[in-house]
C-alpha cells in the first residue's frame, strides 16, 4: 500500500495536519495509493490510482473545487466531486483537473482568466468543464496561468 507524507510548514491545513509546522514526514493516514500530488499556495490536491481526486488547505476563492458556503478550510482530505482523472495541477488559489476522457475541469478565482471559462474575476466553487477545449492530453498550472496540449499536439494558454 502506498501511503502518503507531508512536512514543513502550513497555513489553513495545507498539509493535512493540525501543527502548523512539520519538522519530520508526518503520514496523512486517510490517503492511500496517491499517485500525484499538485500544490497550490495554500491547499493541496493528490489524486489516487483509480481516477479519484482529493484536497485539503484554503478554500477561501473555491479552489478546493467544493463549495465555500461548506468549507472555509480544512486539513481533512475531501473527496471532489469529478469524472475519473488522470491529472491535477494547481495555480495559486485555482486548480484545473484533466479526466480520462480528456475533459479539463477548472475551478477557483478566476483572476487574469486561468480557468479557461472568460468572466474574469469570478470564482467558481465547484467543478466547471472548459468545453472549448477536447482531447487534452497534458495540464500545467502556473501561479496565475495555465497551458494544455491536445492529442493533436495543439498548445493552449
Amino acid at each position: 500500500m502506498m501511503r502518503m507524507y507531508s512536512f514543513g510548514s502550513s497555513k489553513l491545513g495545507s498539509h493535512g495536519h493540525e501543527e502548523e509546522q512539520i519538522q519530520y514526514p508526518m503520514r496523512i493516514s486517510s490517503l492511500n495509493n496517491i499517485k500525484s500530488v499538485s500544490i497550490g499556495l495554500y491547499h493541496s490536491f493528490c489524486l489516487d490510482y483509480d481516477g479519484n481526486v482529493y484536497t485539503f488547505g484554503d478554500n477561501k476563492f473555491g479552489q478546493l473545487g467544493i463549495s465555500t458556503e461548506a468549507i472555509g478550510s480544512t486539513l481533512i482530505p475531501h473527496k471532489v466531486n469529478l469524472p475519473s482523472c488522470k491529472q491535477i495541477s494547481c495555480g495559486d488559489n485555482f486548480t484545473i483537473c484533466l479526466s480520462e476522457d480528456g475533459n479539463l475541469f477548472s475551478f477557483g478565482i478566476n483572476e487574469y482568466g486561468p480557468l479557461g471559462i472568460g468572466m474574469y474575476n469570478r470564482a467558481c466553487a465547484s467543478p466547471e468543464q472548459i468545453e472549448s477545449l477536447l482531447d487534452v492530453e497534458l495540464v500545467e498550472c502556473g501561479s496565475k496561468h495555465s497551458f494544455c496540449k491536445t492529442k493533436y499536439n495543439e498548445i493552449y494558454c
